[in-house]
């Protein structure tokens, strides 16, 4: 689902409907409108949000580029934390 998507900017909104979907599936499966219950059911069986994934991926994928000595990727880097800010 998130192949690929660390190189992109910013979609924060889409990261929160993917969120809210894995959540009712979750309040369904288990059969619960308590999100501490979903909430601890997803840690016990090590299920991890998109949000979280796509941030490890995009430091992995910064702290790759850093190691190169190319300026297409240091003005690629030095836009993406303009882009943040």
């Amino acid at each position: 689902m998130l192949y690929g998507l660390e190189a992109r900017s910013r979609f924060k909104s889409q990261l929160i409907s993917s969120e809210f979907v894995i959540s009712r599936l979750f309040i369904k499966l288990y059969r619960t409108s308590n999100m501490n219950i979903v909430k601890e059911c997803q840690t016990y069986f090590g299920f991890v949000m998109p949000g979280v994934l796509w941030k490890r991926r995009v430091d992995k994928l910064e702290k790759k580029m850093r190691t190169f000595d190319n300026i297409f990727v240091t003005i690629s880097l030095s836009r993406k934390l303009t882009l943040l800010v």
